[in-house]
């Protein structure tokens, strides 16, 4: 989902002994807000709705797009199969060169099987920067694990979803944003609610190892899912009764930030290697139009359309020339000792 506008919940009632008014948009209050507001343990002021955002299911997004890659365009997809490694090509140099040139070919797989191909695309979320790092492309990218915690309603209702509106009416719900604990809760299909928040550095190594190039090991932090429980308990008192917390799904992914915030879209220094990645807060936002330039990108085996665009200091990675010196591939000085 993206933001671009938001409401306060207070609609101008600065009596704090009375229940805010909830916002034109939601017209009442959901009752796991209700809850906090009519305890005094949350402030109407301190709760925001994102009036023109929308919410779906990136999972079934994903699933459609490649059913119709297989069946109408005929794309071999392999799933379960990892690209450990970028496979080169060198040529011999030639006068004008002071050294050998190199080609991407493909990619190599985690059973040593080669993977041939006219173009790669490296898409793979945080793994990127690891897998580029095989053709000896550095990109500035690193994770940011991000939680959340979906729950089934209780009778499956009393949430945000009204009864009797359509499936596209009720994924135009807004979210709601709780200051200042800056959880975000959404109202999910099939009688659920989300509850997401914070944000944790941690996970990818830079030293050599079996296997590649800084390697990336998710991991899961229980106590992180056990503090957002937690600061749900505190917002909501009574939220046992409007939640199962016993059949709670907790999830942990990496969010692929750059310095800038910004994706790294189109051709690298290696011909035929090409990457979209690096989309930090709205990967799935941004999927499309980057997808859209990368292949204009693969089409003229080079970043012309990004020129053409005028997006080429926005998403190139020659933007990031200034920190290649401090991207080494090399191993930490103790590491060498």
């Amino acid at each position: 989902s993206s933001s671009s506008s938001s409401i306060n919940s207070n609609n101008n009632n600065n009596n704090n002994n009375k229940v805010p008014r909830p916002p034109p948009a939601l017209q009442q209050w959901p009752p796991f807000l209700q809850s906090a507001l009519d305890s005094g343990r949350l402030c109407g002021e301190k709760t925001r709705f994102l009036r023109d955002d929308s919410q779906g299911d990136c999972y079934a997004f994903v699933e459609g797009l490649r059913r119709r890659l297989v069946d109408r365009y005929g794309c071999d997809w392999r799933q379960g199969t990892t690209a450990k490694t970028v496979l080169l090509e060198q040529h011999t140099a030639q006068q004008h060169q002071s050294r050998p040139s190199t080609t991407c070919i493909g990619v190599i797989d985690q059973d040593g099987r080669k993977h041939l191909a006219d173009a790669v695309v490296v898409c793979a979320g945080a793994k990127s920067r690891s897998l580029l790092l095989t053709a000896d492309v550095s990109v500035p990218m690193y994770p940011l694990r991000g939680y959340s915690i979906t729950l089934p309603k209780i009778g499956g209702g009393g949430g945000l979803v009204k009864a009797g509106e359509s499936k596209q009416q009720q994924q135009q719900n807004p979210f709601i944003h709780v200051l200042p604990y800056h959880i975000y809760i959404t109202e999910m299909p099939r009688g659920r609610v989300r509850v997401s928040g914070f944000g944790e550095f941690g996970g990818l190594d830079l030293r050599e190892k079996e296997g590649g190039l800084g390697s990336l090991d998710v991991g899961r932090s229980t106590e992180m899912h056990d503090r957002l429980e937690a600061t749900l308990r505190k917002i909501v008192p009574n939220v046992d009764e409007l939640v199962d917390f016993g059949a709670a799904e907790r999830w942990v992914g990496e969010r692929p930030l750059t310095p800038d915030l910004r994706p790294v879209v189109g051709a690298t220094k290696v011909p035929g290697l090409y990457v979209n990645a690096g989309h930090s807060f709205n990967g799935w936002r941004d999927a499309t139009y980057t997808s859209h330039l990368v292949a204009s990108c693969v089409e003229s085996q080079s970043n012309h359309p990004l020129r053409e665009k005028n997006v080429e200091l926005l998403y190139s990675i020659e933007r990031f020339k200034l920190f290649r010196p401090f991207l080494s591939t090399r191993q930490p000085r103790e590491q060498q000792q």
